[in-house]
């Protein structure tokens, strides 16, 4: 069984933490107390990538939050890898973020290590000394990151204004919307031509003012290849997508992986 850590740095990675954690006990039937129904865990063992079953039948996650407080990492039977979750501007969530990926490069240099990040926007921001709390974790971090998913609070803000009609959305609104907002029931080919618009995206940015070296398309719930095939294959004739000369391809689609029944691609 392959088994992930998740690492929650700093008050927006913790915020970001338990919205996340919220949404893999809905999603695994696990309930506030912390156990699971017994025909959940006789059919249903993938849990334990994200939780480690206790003394009577408790679900203990497998998470470490943290807020400049030490903390120790348990060492777990087959660890897959790290997920860490901190903002670049953060005092917390730049410094010690920093020093944690270089350690867990140490001490787990062939692990996977993914962060999910809260970027600096330049017209949403709390403090000064944001940009350069970025610039240095970027530089700190850039070695011992294998992928990094990036979002800014503008881009969240703007969608929840725009596109969900939240007049003042609240820090659990954006923390929601990235980490479990429900979605209207739409075509593949619908889903996979709203991920261009630039109103969609994640991060304050255009794409369409320069090219893709590559895309990966993660698609969640009952979805079947041809589907998605048919769906890249018309973005591949838009003219507002644009991939670079010597990465004509540019889309990967991973293998189906079942969750509960639905399918994740």
């Amino acid at each position: 069984m392959r088994e992930c850590i998740s690492v929650h740095v700093g008050q927006a990675g913790v915020q970001m933490g338990v919205a996340c954690w919220q949404l893999y006990c809905l999603e695994h039937g696990i309930r506030p107390d912390g156990t699971l129904p017994a025909v959940a865990t006789a059919s249903d063992s993938c849990f334990n990538t994200f939780f480690s079953e206790a003394d009577r039948g408790k679900m203990v996650p497998r998470v470490v939050m943290v807020d400049l407080e030490a903390t120790v990492i348990d060492e777990c039977t087959g660890l897959q890898g790290f997920f860490v979750f901190h903002s670049f501007g953060g005092g917390t969530g730049s410094g010690f973020t920093s020093l944690l990926m270089e350690s867990l490069s140490e001490e787990f240099g062939k692990k996977s290590k993914l962060e999910f990040a809260i970027y600096p926007a330049p017209q949403v921001s709390t403090a000064v000394v944001e940009p350069y709390n970025a610039v240095l974790t970027t530089h700190a971090t850039i070695t011992h990151s294998d992928c990094a998913f990036m979002v800014d609070n503008e881009a969240i803000y703007d969608i929840c204004r725009r596109r969900l009609s939240i007049e003042r959305p609240s820090y659990a609104n954006l923390n929601r919307l990235i980490s479990q907002a429900y979605h209207e029931g739409m075509s593949v080919s619908e889903i996979t031509a709203e991920l261009f618009e630039p109103q969609n995206q994640m991060v304050k940015c255009d794409p369409r003012d320069g090219k893709y070296m590559a895309c990966c398309l993660l698609y969640r719930g009952d979805v079947v290849p041809k589907d998605v095939n048919g769906a890249i294959a018309a973005m591949k004739g838009r003219a507002g997508v644009r991939f670079v000369d010597w990465c004509p391809t540019g889309f990967k689609v991973p293998p189906v992986v079942y969750v509960r029944g639905s399918r994740t691609f």
